[in-house]
């Protein structure tokens, strides 16, 4: 299960005169929803000089840490104190593993009270002070080569109990004055005092009950209108202007004679004709009609065939096991199969040859062409006890399909599905050997059924995939130098 962490760090001192060896340490866990884990679980603390790389400078392991309601609380150091010597460099880095997975990226430690406190004063009991100079507000009372610059006034020592008053004796000459103490140096400051540990956090109280809704307030009062403003004023009408004098009138013509009258013309052409008169207004609505009875049910149609299946579904290879999990359909058992670990040539990837092979044309001599062979499991070195037993065994597979899903993915490094996915299996990450010739990496299940005797055919082989760190950053990453890789095959 992945889980989310958030973590809170305080230091406490183990002693009032000394730097602290142990470091109190609260954290908050949860998982991918964000809910509070609870339960134990197996913290792994490391301290390195670099933010990535495997250069351990300290560790320690809590085995059966308690985790209530997301919070835990453990003190670093207790198992493995940490030596003074850890806090000598500036840069200091925190790992965090918890169940084996670390937390990136690694936080850098800061400095503190106590690393503040030792920049000054290596062993207080010991009273081994070792500063560069001594300086008093803005005045230097002890210089780089170590002479003394600060009131050259002696200390004034006690004043003791008065004595019983003497005779008064005659008055000596003067003394000379006696030359000025040296001002001594300051006590030092006193050890800090222990930081108490941080108490348990309370329980969060229930939530209050809601109260009542206030009544309305009644509207405020509508605001008055403000005045119009004022109208302007029209400005005065332009005067008009002046009528010009009427012209003189001219003399009336004479009367000309009349004329004869003319010819009646020919008859013209018949008129366009008219424009159509408006449309008449529409009649009444008449009255409707009573609902006739209803019909019989007519009979009902014979079912028609059934459509061919969709396109939707995916399949994959279960390596290891001839038989499909999780109510997947199989599609055929068989044996897995490949090119010889001695052979340059022949096909690189991994095959599942059904157990009921069919053959249409062939010829049974020995041609030496493209070969293939049986895998054998290659598992006695690594000490991996599920796979115990299967050394030299035969490997067997099946096909699997799934109607309801599109897509199949196998994830390397992994052993559960990423969210949105569904788990088909799980298992190891296993190819040929580095000095073989190369084939595919398959996820084989887990707990792979043991088929076949255990006699060395020496065909194809199968050994677990290691990590090797160098161009694969392990420190960066979270991978280790020679750990053994999980796979998990999912569908969507």
């Amino acid at each position: 299960m992945k889980r989310a962490f958030i973590i809170g760090v305080l230091f406490a001192a183990g002693s009032a005169t000394a730097v602290p060896q142990q470091m109190v340490y609260e954290g908050y866990l949860t998982d991918l929803a964000d809910r509070p884990f609870e339960g134990s679980i197996t913290l792994e603390l490391t301290l390195h000089p670099r933010s990535s790389g495997d250069e351990t400078l300290w560790s320690e392991e809590i085995a059966g840490l308690e985790v209530r309601g997301g919070y835990f609380s453990l003190r670093i150091g207790e198992r493995n104190p940490l030596p003074a010597s850890l806090f000598e460099d500036d840069d200091l880095y925190l790992g965090i593993r918890v169940d084996g997975g670390e937390i990136l990226p690694r936080a850098q430690l800061a400095s503190v009270a106590f690393a503040r406190r030792s920049g000054q004063a290596d062993d207080v009991a010991g009273r081994n002070i070792h500063p560069n100079s001594v300086t008093i507000g803005d005045r230097v009372v002890i210089d780089e080569n170590g002479r003394w610059l600060g009131d050259p006034t002696g200390l004034t020592g006690p004043r003791g109990e008065p004595g019983e008053i003497g005779p008064q004796g005659e008055r000596g000459a003067n003394g000379a004055d006696g030359e000025p103490g040296v001002t001594g140096l300051n006590g030092e400051n006193g050890a800090a005092g222990i930081i108490g540990e941080r108490g348990a956090t309370g329980e969060t109280g229930a939530q209050g009950i809601r109260g009542a809704q206030g009544a309305t307030g009644p509207p405020g009062a509508t605001g008055e209108r403000g005045a119009q403003g004022l109208v302007g004023e029209r400005g005065p009408q332009g005067d008009r202007g002046i009528v010009g004098d009427r012209g003189v009138i001219g003399p009336a013509g004479a009367v000309g004679a009349q004329g004869t009258t003319g010819d009646r013309g020919a008859q013209g052409d018949l008129g366009p004709e008219g424009s159509r008169g408006l449309q008449g207004a529409e009649g009444a609505t008449g009255v409707r009609g009573p609902t006739g009875a209803t019909g019989a049910a007519g009979a009902t149609g014979a079912t028609g065939p059934v459509g061919a299946r969709g396109a939707a579904g995916t399949s994959y290879v279960h390596w290891g096991i001839a038989s499909c999990p999780g109510g997947a359909e199989m599609v055929y058992a068989g044996v897995a199969a490949g090119g010889a670990h001695n052979h340059g040539g022949s096909g690189a990837n991994t095959l599942c040859l059904p157990n009921n092979p069919q053959h249409r044309d062939f010829h049974d001599s020995d041609h030496n062409g493209a070969l293939v062979y049986g895998i054998e499991f290659e598992t006695s070195s690594y000490g991996l006890s599920h796979l115990s037993g299967h050394q030299n065994r035969d490997a067997v597979c099946a096909v699997c399909w799934v109607p309801d899903r599109s897509h199949t993915l196998m994830i390397p490094g992994r052993y559960d599905c990423l969210q949105g996915w569904t788990e088909a299996y799980d298992g190891q990450l296993m190819a040929s050997h580095y000095t073989q010739t190369k084939s595919e990496f398959v996820c084989v299940a887990r707990n792979p059924t043991l088929a076949g005797s255990a006699s060395n055919n020496n065909g194809g082989l199968w050994y677990p995939t290691e990590v090797e760190c160098g161009s694969l950053n392990c420190g960066a990453t979270g991978y280790r130098q020679n750990r053994e890789l999980s796979c998990v095959v999912c569908t969507r």
